[in-house]
């Protein structure tokens, strides 16, 4: 058990929190963010530490023995026919049915109208009732240099910039369409599996690479920047992050009614 953010600072490497704990305290600096092998013993652990008003679980929908007061399950517009198999034929960890656990339903990517209505239409087949549903979809604010961890103050500087793309995500093409919104002219991209550990051999190649192309930057994204950081160095000045931001675009108020008064609801038949 390890805590990554007492609320106050990081206290673990990225190494040792992992991509998305790691990040998860870089973007929620007030927030305590720890991880572990045992949800419960975690959370038990965490708790006899700190006095904090909840717990959120990341990735828990399957972790069944945990209680929980809400329970959001976020389905990919983007991935409809994911919803189709389980494991090993598709991408589902337990059958579409089991989303009628979910006290609410984020449809996320939600960009494109034939998406949504083909996703919304796969859950109402299966789902009855429905639970209540949101959407958002994701968005490029800006690029943060991987060197300093910071932006520059020159507005839309990179638009129109070439650049490869360097990225170990789940979901590759997403990424490149973010890239795509900030006008970047993409002229190679490199594509490793989710949470993949650069090497200082790999970081070398994409360097070349760039160079042979005449690329003006490498472009990679928030969760990868800290990986590859140890690999480049300070003349690495080219390569950026994008950092997102994440949009509501139906459902949003909805919503957080509903999670800030299950938790004004507990609170209070805690005091009592």
């Amino acid at each position: 058990m390890l805590i990554v953010s007492d609320g106050a600072r990081i206290l673990a490497t990225l190494q040792e929190a992992g991509d998305e704990p790691y990040l998860i305290a870089q973007h929620c600096p007030e927030a305590i963010v720890a991880v572990g092998t045992d949800r419960y013993q975690l959370g038990r652990w965490v708790l006899d530490r700190f006095p904090l008003d909840c717990v959120v679980l990341d990735d828990g929908f399957q972790h069944l023995r945990l209680h929980r007061d809400v329970d959001l399950l976020l389905v990919d517009a983007t991935d409809t026919y994911g919803l189709d198999q389980v494991l090993p034929a598709g991408r589902l960890r337990e059958p579409i049915e089991a989303a009628k656990r979910a006290t609410a339903i984020i449809v996320t990517r939600a960009e494109k109208k034939m998406d949504i209505d083909h996703v919304m239409g796969r859950l109402r087949s299966v789902v009855v009732p429905l639970p209540a549903t949101a959407q958002v979809v994701f968005r490029a604010k800006d690029l943060l240099s991987v060197i300093a961890n910071a932006g520059q103050s020159e507005g839309e500087w990179y638009k129109g910039k070439t650049a490869v793309l360097v990225s170990g995500i789940g979901h590759a093409a997403s990424f490149r369409s973010l890239a795509e919104q900030l006008g970047l002219k993409i002229v190679d991209e490199v594509a490793y599996p989710d949470h993949h550990l650069y090497t200082s051999v790999e970081v070398d190649k994409v360097r070349r690479r760039a160079v042979d192309l005449k690329a003006e930057l490498v472009v990679t994204t928030e969760k990868d920047a800290g990986k590859l950081k140890p690999c480049l160095t300070p003349t690495d000045t080219g390569w950026w992050a994008i950092r997102l931001q994440t949009e509501w675009t139906a459902g949003e108020a909805s919503l957080r009614h509903m999670i800030m008064n299950g938790l004004s609801r507990k609170q209070e038949g805690a005091r009592a």
